[in-house]
C-alpha cells in the first residue's frame, strides 16, 4: 500500500509486527529513549511528510509512560508533515475508571470488538460448540455451573490484565481455560499458567487500518473475521 507507514510504541512490539506482517510493510523504524531526568525521548527514524500513519500502542504494562510515549510520537509525526496520524490503542486506558462528566472531543474513533475472534475460537476449540451455553461472569458462576451439571467451563475475555494475584486464582480455579485477546502481552504469564490460551486480534487490526487507509468502511469487521 503507497504512502502508509506503521509504526510500533514500546508497550506490544510483537503485536504491532503481526499486523504490518499482515498488511505487508515493514515496521518504521523509531527510537525511543529517556533523558537522565526520566522524561522520554521519541525519534521518528525516517520521513513521514506525506505519509498516512498508523502507530500501534496498547495500554498495558507501563501505562503511564506508554502513553506519554505515544503521544509524543504523535506529536512527533505531526510536526514532521505526515498527512494523517491514526493512534491503534489494542486496549485502551483509563477507559474502565467512572467519570463524573463525559470528555468529548471531535476525533473520529473507531471502536473495534472481538467478538467474532472469539466466536471463531469457539467454534474451532470446542468440539461441543452447539451446546454451549455462555452466561454472565457471575463471582462464583464457574462452581455454581459445574454443580449444575456442566461439563466443562471457560472463561473468555477481551483483555488478559490479571493484576494482583490472578494467576494464582486462576491456577486454583475451575476453568478448563481462561481464553484472552493478544491485546496485552501474555507470553510472561503463559508461563506461570497452563490454562491461559489466546486468540490473535491481529488481523483484525489490520484490516481496520487498511479499510481506514482506503477510505473504506470499518462495519463489516463488527461481523466478520477477515483472513
Amino acid at each position: 500500500m503507497p504512502n502508509i507507514k506503521i509504526f510500533s510504541g514500546s508497550s506490544h512490539q510483537d503485536l504491532s509486527q503481526k499486523i504490518a506482517d499482515r498488511l505487508g510493510l515493514e515496521l518504521g523504524k523509531v527510537v525511543t529513549k529517556k533523558f537522565s531526568n526520566q522524561e522520554t525521548c521519541v525519534e521518528i527514524g525516517e520521513s513521514v511528510r506525506g505519509e498516512d500513519v498508523y502507530i500501534v500502542q496498547s495500554g498495558c504494562g507501563e501505562i503511564n509512560d506508554n502513553l506519554m510515549e505515544l503521544l509524543i510520537m504523535i506529536n512527533a509525526c505531526k510536526i514532521a508533515s505526515a498527512s494523517r496520524v491514526t493512534a491503534v490503542i489494542p486496549c485502551f486506558p483509563y477507559a474502565r475508571q467512572d467519570k463524573k462528566d463525559k470528555g468529548f472531543f471531535d476525533i473520529p474513533v473507531d471502536n473495534l470488538y472481538a467478538e467474532p475472534a472469539v466466536l471463531k475460537w469457539i467454534r474451532e476449540n470446542i468440539s461441543e460448540w452447539r451446546n454451549c451455553t455462555i452466561v454472565s461472569p457471575d463471582a462464583g458462576g464457574a462452581k455454581r455451573l459445574l454443580s449444575a451439571g456442566a461439563t466443562r467451563v471457560y472463561a473468555i475475555l477481551t483483555h488478559g490484565i490479571f493484576s494482583g494475584p490472578a494467576i494464582s486464582r486462576i491456577n486454583n480455579a475451575c476453568f478448563e481455560a481462561v481464553v484472552v485477546t493478544n491485546t496485552i502481552p501474555q507470553e510472561d504469564k503463559m508461563k506461570h499458567c497452563s490454562k491461559i490460551q489466546v486468540i490473535d486480534i491481529s488481523m483484525i487490526l489490520a484490516e481496520a487500518i487498511r479499510r481506514t487507509h482506503n477510505g473504506e468502511s470499518v462495519s463489516y469487521l463488527f461481523s466478520h473475521v477477515p483472513l
